[in-house]
């Protein structure tokens, strides 16, 4: 079943969420505002029927704006039917708790860097490895970049979709394997740390996607780290984050944007930003880091460990 996200135009909901297996609509939602009644009854009654049918059945619905819900959703399927409906944005979720992990950022085609990383981590007692994003640059050899994804792979790395990777899969260059490997990529991660329920993502770029959601997994999060506190940069607006933390699922948020190291307990959550993992030394020696992240008695612990690169 694959799952798609519709932008709507003129009508109440901003999104509609489509689930699609092969040409029947299995689930349809209408996500973010307008009668909850009705947007209820309408899925009941759609579920299970034909696209060409709920298409036939929907278009031209009127309501306001020389359109509809229903109407929106005729034209989704038109898209759909064009190749022009983005999927959903994939989520990574972890089922059962971790009592660590490890997380690196910014690997940017250096295969070797990253895959001594892993191994540390793992050295270092982490159950799983995750990058938060860019395991690929646009600047990098495409030879890189190719084996940067089979580092990967090999290493059995969580790699979330950071900008460079979406440059160089819009660049093109990789392999038909490689470009499926990049664009299946989930761009956020979701699990527990001991009990901590963590969500971790790269960055912002994610809202720029096509298949975002602002209705997604812990889309507070990603839009208060993003848009409201500009990656913790502002600290005249940390105390609007901190108003707003109570409202969120998670309590770590996890992220990479500014290439800074950075830790901020605010209203309960955990606000962490990981640095790059090729790093210098106060005496300007090149050296890798990462951030182990594990369960402790008073919650969620951090470590930033480097070693000589």
């Amino acid at each position: 079943m694959k799952r798609y996200v519709f932008h709507t135009s003129g009508v109440c909901p901003p999104e509609i969420h489509l689930a699609v297996r092969g040409q029947t609509l299995e689930r349809v939602r209408f996500v973010g505002g307008g009668c909850a009644g009705q947007a209820r009854l309408t899925a009941k009654l759609l579920a299970g029927r034909p696209l060409a049918e709920v298409r036939r059945l929907a278009r031209g619905v009127p309501c306001r704006n020389g359109t509809s819900c229903p109407d929106q959703l005729a034209r989704a399927i038109g898209q759909l039917a064009a190749g022009r409906l983005p999927l959903a944005l994939p989520v990574k979720r972890l089922v059962k708790p971790r009592p660590c992990i490890a997380v690196v950022a910014h690997a940017e085609g250096r295969a070797g860097l990253l895959a001594r990383a892993a191994d540390k981590a793992r050295a270092l007692g982490a159950r799983e490895v995750v990058l938060l994003g860019d395991a690929a640059a646009p600047g990098q050899p495409a030879a890189a970049n190719r084996e940067a994804l089979e580092v990967i792979k090999a290493h059995k790395i969580i790699a979330l979709r950071g900008p460079g990777d979406q440059a160089v899969l819009e660049a093109g260059g990789l392999s038909a394997r490689q470009a499926r490997t990049l664009a299946a990529m989930p761009v956020q991660l979701v699990c527990r740390v001991g009990e901590t329920l963590l969500t971790a993502f790269h960055g912002g770029h994610l809202l720029d996607l096509p298949g975002y959601s602002v209705a997604g997994p812990f889309g507070l999060e990603v839009m208060a780290v993003a848009e409201l506190s500009l990656y913790l940069e502002d600290e005249d607006v940390l105390p609007a984050l901190e108003a707003l933390a109570p409202e969120m699922r998670a309590r770590a948020v996890v992220f990479a944007h500014t290439r800074r190291w950075k830790r901020v307990k605010l209203g309960g959550v955990d606000f962490i930003n990981v640095g790059p993992l090729a790093a210098r030394s106060r005496a300007g020696r090149p050296r890798l880091e990462l951030a182990l992240l594990s369960a402790g008695r008073r919650g969620l612990r951090l470590a930033r460990r480097g070693w000589a690169a």
